[in-house]
């Protein structure tokens, strides 16, 4: 028979139909294999950069702002679509319409699996703030952009807001060499992230893991 390309296999040997994607389809630890090996920027980044590692570190900026446990679960989770549907730079994906719609209706789905429920305006602006934020850190620190230029796809331009709204906190912490976020997590935290830190994939593999059952399965149910 002739394989259909509209599904595909999981991690964890989960075939998922991309058009018709279901509940019993997500798997957490699945989410956390993909986003810990899938590269920003298509990879022209000064380093290995991943959507894993980008999670992490907006869940810091979260944690670092003070918000609550709903918020920083979606600033981890916010590209858990991606496990399903890749990342799609934004240059591409103002092309490609149909990508969000599917996007949109995957992300739906996981968020309704994980007990959190879909984000609410209010939610989606400031995740989408954080989000935006942590982009132009990583595009500061890895990329060749002037990021004082940079118009983002919603037109707004968070290089001077995110800065105010943060009290400069972001900026000045985050440092995006290899293996600083140790200093930026709790001592439990950077042990997870030290037993594997030789393993770039694995290392942000384990401390999504650990992120989420310590904080968020409470919150969201235990998918694990």
């Amino acid at each position: 028979m002739k394989k259909d390309f509209a599904t595909f296999l999981t991690y964890s040997g989960i075939e998922v139909d991309i058009q018709n994607v279901k509940e019993e389809d997500i798997n957490v630890n699945d989410i956390f294999h993909s986003l810990s090996l899938i590269n920003r920027f298509c990879g022209h980044s000064t380093r290995p950069f991943s959507v894993g590692e980008h999670s992490v570190y907006s869940y810091i900026i979260a944690d670092m702002m003070g918000y609550g446990k709903r918020i920083k679960a979606y600033a981890l989770l916010h590209d858990a679509s991606e496990s399903v549907v890749g990342d799609m730079p934004t240059y591409v994906k103002q092309f490609v319409p149909l990508y969000k719609e599917i996007e949109n209706k995957v992300e739906h789905v996981i968020f309704s699996k994980l007990g959190l429920g879909d984000m609410t305006d209010s939610e989606k602006r400031i995740v989408k703030s954080i989000d935006n934020s942590m982009m132009l850190l990583e595009m500061r620190d890895l990329t060749q952009h002037d990021i004082t230029k940079i118009d983002l796809i919603d037109r707004e331009n968070f290089y001077d807001s995110f800065s105010n709204n943060y009290n400069g906190k972001v900026k000045d912490l985050i440092d995006l060499e290899f293996g600083m976020i140790t200093d930026l997590l709790p001592k439990e935290y950077s042990h997870t992230f030290l037993k594997y830190k030789d393993n770039y994939p694995l290392a942000y593999e384990k401390l999504m893991k650990h992120i989420y059952k310590n904080e968020f399965s409470n919150l969201t149910g235990d998918q694990s």
